[in-house]
């Protein structure tokens, strides 16, 4: 074979490896908390319950033998439900559904609290979720969610939270690889 040639089919091995590692779907746990250098050490933890799961940014937990409807900090995910004048928005749904698929078979959940504001306008206990991937490592439920293209990070009021920089640094992740929320196909334009 020709040096043309070879370089020619190199080329070609390499370009399709790219476009292959561009549509492949979301990363695995454990490739994701690689790629986007998670360590979780938090220090207020409270290992807490799974009762529901309400939408994508939404859980019920029990926590201290309390029943306890929390909103996790640092992420948004689109509107699921038409509840309280909102309507259902694009990939709300999916979100949703995740979310639930994700926790379903999760044994250990922990609460860490908000250090901000203990409650958010509804009431809701605001704080962050962390559970035990399979391997045993603490992931950030929000962290991860964001990484997966089904939601975003949200500030409130630029009100900057401990894992803010985590969050963003995975949105723009999951933006660059177009999963989830931002790939084009996920909200075609009506």
């Amino acid at each position: 074979m020709n040096k043309g040639k070879k370089y020619f089919y190199i080329s070609l091995a390499v370009l399709f490896l790219l476009l292959l590692s561009r549509w492949s779907g979301p990363l695995s746990f454990k490739e994701f908390r690689f790629q986007n250098n998670k360590t979780y050490t938090p220090a207020d933890l409270i290992k807490s319950d799974l009762l529901k799961v309400v939408d994508g940014d939404t859980l019920i937990l029990k926590i201290a033998n309390k029943k306890e409807r929390v909103r996790l900090v640092g992420l948004n995910t689109p509107e699921a439900k038409k509840i309280n004048g909102r309507t259902v928005e694009c990939f709300g749904p999916e979100a949703s559904n995740y979310a639930r698929k994700i926790l379903s078979d999760i044994k250990e959940i922990y609460f860490e609290p908000y250090s901000y504001d203990t409650r958010d306008q509804y009431g809701r206990l605001l704080g962050f979720v962390f559970f035990k991937n399979k391997e045993g490592e603490l992931v950030n439920f929000a962290n991860y969610m964001i990484g997966q293209g089904y939601g975003y990070e949200y500030t409130y009021h630029g009100r900057k939270y401990k894992y803010r920089d985590k969050f963003i640094e995975a949105e723009n992740i999951a933006r660059k690889n177009r999963w989830g929320l931002w790939n084009e196909k996920a909200c075609p334009a009506s």
